[in-house]
């Protein structure tokens, strides 16, 4: 049987997707995460956060992706958000790790 099905997720695996589970652990511990978006290593990890977590911020549960522009109008700094009343809960699973976003409970 294979894993169970899992609504507003956003898997990742640890091993070979570094930086993209680091930006779903600091969301999980801090509700937010700044990246540095000189470094060209983050690029192509951004681009993969983006198509993962699209329906998620379609429903709410993550912001929209705030940017900060250098003074050359290039892209310095990006901030990714939960919203004050969403957490997330990591499951693991040997290598890979299910971030699943909902809503607090109030």
């Amino acid at each position: 049987m294979g894993m169970p099905r899992y609504k507003n997720i956003v898997s990742v695996d640890k091993t070979s997707e570094k930086r993209m589970y680091q930006i779903m652990s600091e969301l999980k511990l801090y509700g937010e995460s700044v990246v540095d978006s000189d470094n060209k290593e983050w690029h192509g990890t951004m681009r993969k956060f983006g198509i993962r977590t699209k329906p998620l911020v379609s429903k709410g549960l993550i912001d929209p992706v705030w940017i900060r522009l250098s003074p050359h109008k290039t892209v310095e700094k990006r901030l990714i958000k939960l919203p004050k009343n969403v957490c997330v809960e990591e499951i693991t699973h040997k290598n890979k790790s299910i971030f699943q976003f909902s809503w607090r409970k109030k």
